[in-house]
């Protein structure tokens, strides 16, 4: 892995998409299947199904998926075990982490 992307741990964000999926289906009283979710946040099948086994989406997925399970970036990204946003950010905050989710994104598909 290289310097610039080793903050990204690939495996943990598998695991916590995964398990997001998987803690909602709980919640909602169902299965819910990548077929289901991914549907659901405007995804491919195939697309949830890599990325919960082996890639890092793109910046557009990231998005929809942080949405759909109402977490935070950082979270999806491994940076922090707080699951949902902090509402105390101020803009400022938010607009640096945007930028850093960006680069990493960037760096990202530059290696797929």
């Amino acid at each position: 892995m290289s310097k610039k992307t080793e903050s990204i741990d690939k495996y943990k964000f598998q695991k916590r998409l995964r398990t997001l999926r998987e803690k909602r289906g709980f919640k909602e009283n169902r299965q819910l299947t990548q077929r289901n979710a991914s549907l659901e946040m405007g995804l491919s099948e195939n697309a949830l199904r890599n990325y919960e086994n082996d890639r890092l989406p793109n910046l557009e997925s990231l998005v929809k998926i942080k949405k759909y399970y109402n977490v935070s970036y950082e979270y999806l990204l491994g940076e922090s075990n707080e699951e949902n946003p902090n509402p105390n950010h101020n803009a400022k905050e938010n607009k640096e982490a945007i930028t850093k989710i960006k680069k990493i994104i960037n760096e990202l598909d530059d290696i797929n």
